[in-house]
């Protein structure tokens, strides 16, 4: 009896040993964490109110911690904000006494707000390049998880807003911090979710999206926005160049078979093998009475290859958009508009890694001016540095007043009869292009109007429609052939005002009836 009374008298003390022994070791390291977090460098300052920590589990929790982050050379703020509480579990004290590495578990972040004062002064890949640098250590977490972050990004010029999103959410697995690597920053997988964001794409317009999930293979995305930030006339006092004014939506964007690389040394690439656009409405405005911008325009083939980070999207689908593209040209007069409904497209090969032979291939099939059937193939290579380009397109019936909405207020002219189809193929470069046209019509007259947009300029109605055909039926057919070479690019307007100049070049030849019938 006396020997197990002995027995349980050791064991007793061992156990106050151990938990004394535990509770000095937690007293110990809190203190050493204490130390560290008292000697963070001077650009960064750092308050808490409480620190847990356990040992055996290797777990540490800092709560209701507050933060600031000042430039080292400035001294300006750079970020700062407070979180509620920093979670570490299951820190590994063999590697950081052994192995010279911190590995974790689990690092969790509740409800961090963040601010971060952006300066357009500083070289962004330079900062993240400093900031990577300045561990010394190879860090390990198994698993990051943020949670609820309020997260705010503004100009340190103006203090507008950059990037905001009150409800970020980020998870990161087996994410490494390796020193002396060209790839410092690795992980195996993420997810990010998000609400309520929005971006300013510029100083003019704004992004906003509803809500946003994205992972290494999918993304998907609710109710983005593209809105210009002023109204139409607002606009019009402020720029001293024309830009359109957007109000732009789209009901969702969803990305499959994705691949991302991001947040790491090496620059962003996407990759998609299908993007799918749900329910795109455009409405843009421009106002020609604003001075033009007379900067030289790229055709897409050199927007694309000239990105400065490398894309390729195996398909992307447009499914039924709507597109409204309004024009003031003079004062007084409203803004002409031409428009397409049911909107659908496909485009192949979208982006700048394909080879060299591999054509972009783009396909709508839409109405043009509320039921006119229009149909588009255009095709072009992104590694072709001449810029080649075929733009084909069979447009099927309109009534040609239909298209006074756009010609009266801009163009001062207003057309009457049927065209019952009309077919074209565009053979261009970033220069010239050469047009081969077929049209079909009925009835056509050409009213030209006064200068106030209301009457008749008679004489002039008169003098044109005296030169041109007002029918097709004198072929056997019953169409006439247009053709045109050479049609000059105005380099300092979009690719579609080329397109415009073209099908202008071939409806002039096929009306007046000098053009020749297709073998």
């Amino acid at each position: 009896m006396r020997k197990r009374h002995k027995v349980a008298s050791v064991l007793l003390v061992l156990a106050l040993v151990g938990i004394v022994g535990v509770l000095v070791a937690d007293w110990q390291v809190e203190k050493k964490i204490e130390k560290a977090l008292s000697q963070l460098p001077p650009h960064i300052k750092l308050s808490y109110s409480d620190l847990d920590v356990n040992v055996i589990l290797g777990n540490m929790a800092l709560k209701s911690s507050k933060w600031e982050i000042f430039g080292k050379t400035t001294g300006e703020l750079i970020a700062q904000g407070h979180i509620e509480s920093i979670s570490i579990e299951g820190l590994s004290y063999w590697d950081c006494l052994f192995n010279d590495k911190i590995s974790i578990e689990t690092l969790l972040i509740h409800n961090p707000v963040a601010k971060y004062i952006k300066n357009d002064k500083v070289n962004q890949a330079d900062f993240k390049q400093e900031m990577l640098g300045e561990t010394t250590q190879n860090i390990k977490v198994e698993q990051i998880l943020i949670k609820k972050a309020d997260v705010l990004v503004v100009k340190r010029a103006n203090d507008s807003l950059v990037f905001s999103s009150p409800d970020f959410n980020l998870k990161v697995d087996a994410l490494k911090l390796n020193q002396n690597e060209n790839n410092p920053l690795e992980f195996d997988d993420f997810s990010l979710q998000s609400r309520h964001l929005k971006y300013a794409l510029n100083d003019y317009d704004d992004l906003l999206v509803d809500s946003l999930s994205i992972t290494n293979t999918s993304s998907f995305f609710t109710e983005v926005s593209i809105k210009t930030k002023f109204g139409k006339e607002e606009l019009s006092r402020i720029i001293d160049k024309e830009r359109d004014h957007f109000n732009v939506n789209f009901k969702s964007v969803e990305f499959f078979g994705q691949e991302l690389n991001f947040l790491k040394s090496s620059p962003f690439s996407l990759k998609s093998e299908r993007v799918q656009i749900n329910a795109p409405n455009f409405e843009i405005y421009r106002d020609k009475l604003v001075a033009d911008d007379l900067k030289p325009k790229l055709l897409y083939s050199e927007m694309l290859r000239n990105l400065n980070f490398d894309l390729a999207i195996d398909t992307l689908k447009i499914n039924q958009g709507a597109i409204i593209y309004s024009e003031k040209v003079k004062t007084g007069n409203g803004a002409g508009e031409i428009n397409f409904k049911n909107f659908n497209a496909s485009i192949a090969h979208l982006g700048n890694t394909f080879n060299s032979s591999t054509e972009t291939q783009i396909k709508v099939d839409t109405d043009f001016m509320e039921d006119s059937p229009l149909e588009v193939h255009w095709s072009f290579k992104v590694q072709d540095t001449t810029g080649q380009f075929i733009f084909k397109a069979d447009l099927g019936h309109i009534t040609a007043a239909s298209m006074n909405s756009f010609s009266a207020p801009n163009l001062n002219t207003r057309f009457e009869g049927e065209l019952y189809q009309t077919f074209f193929t565009i053979d261009g470069n970033p220069t010239f292009s050469n047009i081969d046209l077929k049209i079909k019509y009925d009835n056509f007259k050409v009213s030209m109007l006064k200068e106030n947009g209301r009457e008749k300029n008679k004489f002039l109605s008169g003098l044109i429609n005296w030169f041109i055909s007002n029918d097709s039926n004198k072929n056997e057919d019953g169409y006439r052939y247009g053709h045109a070479e050479q049609v000059e690019r105005d380099q300092t307007k979009s690719v579609f005002n080329f397109i415009w100049l073209s099908i202008r070049s071939g409806l002039r030849s096929a009306i007046a009836n000098d053009g020749e019938k297709e073998n």
